[in-house]
């Protein structure tokens, strides 16, 4: 099991009628949970899977017409991200006396 901080860069860019408007780019921060296992099959062969859990905090955007022909607004835009991420893989061992 392991648990930490998180921290996410997010670039987001949002078109109306085929114009762009303005791109709000932030880093927000988070926390991550997981948990996981690993089997050695043979002495220099195993295999894991993990599970990870990543919460951001919320946010607002705000974003606004750039060119000429779209609402002259600003549009407020909430942003939430939750990940959910499951790993698979193997890990081989090279050299002499690979052992576990």
């Amino acid at each position: 099991m392991k648990g930490g901080g998180a921290w996410l860069k997010s670039d987001f860019d949002l078109q109306f009628a085929g114009n762009p408007f303005t791109t709000f780019s932030e880093t927000r921060n988070g926390w991550t949970i997981g948990v996981g296992g690993e089997y050695a099959f043979l002495d220099w062969l195993s295999g894991f899977i993990e599970y990870d859990y990543y919460r951001f905090r919320n946010s607002t955007g705000n974003f606004g017409c750039t060119v000429v022909g779209c609402p002259a607004a600003i549009l407020p835009i909430n942003i939430d991200t939750n990940v959910n991420v499951i790993k698979a893989g193997l890990n081989l061992r090279f050299g002499p006396g690979a052992r576990w």
